[in-house]
């Protein structure tokens, strides 16, 4: 996992401050533009900040080249992706349909490694609040470029995600780490007395699966309520080139619960939309609606930016 995050370690590694209502006013007072969509103009402290993907890059330390990849609802289009096969190869399955990979999913049907850098992914690269187990379409995209080794743009997603973040009522505030470092590289005054220290991701993207650890490795128990979690093969083989049928978890959301597991069994290798709501890019739809925020209520900031496994 670490390997593939490299590239964007100094970006995902920030151990800064974060200084809540400073990160407020940068999303209250920033602007939307439709004829600036990739770029971030706001003023903190009556200092103007204006900056894009390039210029974000240059500012963490890490590279802009790669895919721009960014959707809300429908499933992103690129050179080399289709949203099916990126299903099939984030979740080792090669015996999915195209009308089960459609579906939503949920991150429980993951293999083990591929749910841990989903974990991470969804507390730095695109936090949200809420749903943190749904696997969205921009995490196939993300997911997929990342186990295939697809070079991604990541100061583009972090920019876009920005932009969205002040239409959605019911999101956190991300990148309080990242904003710290954007506020001092505009001179902001920093005076806020306010502040809170940069939370890490450690055992606890293990532990908050349903693993624990014991005699130095990590074990999910019987009675865990992630137990249809499979380990992946650490070749290329798919899930289903080395697990027989009945041992494969049920795809879909709400699908009934999966007979009993029988012993491993190996086997040969097989032979070989439109937008629903502009910008609202990381929540997905619920049988229940958001409760509705206060009028002046403004999110809480998240400050997950700090990665150690």
């Amino acid at each position: 996992i670490r390997d593939m995050l490299q590239p964007w370690e100094a970006a995902i590694d920030l151990d800064d401050r974060v200084y809540p209502n400073l990160v407020r006013v940068f999303y209250s007072n920033m602007e939307i533009s439709d004829t600036r969509p990739n770029r971030i103009v706001t003023q903190v402290g009556r200092v103007p900040i204006e900056f894009d993907d390039a210029d974000l890059a240059d500012f963490l330390g890490i590279s802009c080249e790669g895919l721009d990849i960014y959707t809300s609802r429908k499933a992103p289009s690129f050179d080399s992706f289709s949203h099916t096969d990126g299903v099939r190869n984030t979740c080792r399955r090669r015996d999915l349909s195209d009308e089960i990979c459609m579906l939503p999913f949920r991150s429980q049907l993951l293999p083990l490694q591929v749910r841990i850098l989903h974990s991470i992914l969804q507390h730095i690269v695109t936090p949200r609040k809420g749903h943190s187990d749904e696997v969205t379409r921009l995490d196939v995209a993300i997911l997929d470029s990342l186990l295939t080794d697809r070079p991604i743009n990541l100061g583009y997603i972090i920019v876009r995600h920005m932009l969205s973040t002040p239409v959605v009522n019911h999101r956190l505030l991300p990148y309080g780490s990242i904003i710290t470092k954007i506020l001092r590289r505009f001179e902001v005054p920093l005076l806020d007395t306010g502040h809170m220290e940069t939370r890490r991701i450690g055992p606890e993207a293990m532990t908050s699966i349903g693993f624990s650890r014991k005699n130095g490795e990590w074990i999910k128990t019987s009675n865990s309520k992630n137990r249809d979690t499979l380990i992946a093969p650490e070749d290329d083989r798919m899930l289903n080139d080395i697990y027989t049928p009945d041992q494969l978890p049920d795809f879909r959301l709400g699908a009934l619960p999966h007979p009993p597991r029988r012993h491993f069994v190996p086997r040969p290798p097989a032979d070989s939309d439109s937008e629903e709501h502009t910008m609202d890019a990381d929540i997905p739809s619920s049988s229940e609606p958001p409760p509705a925020p206060e009028p002046s209520a403004v999110p809480e900031p998240v400050s997950y930016t700090h990665l150690t496994l």
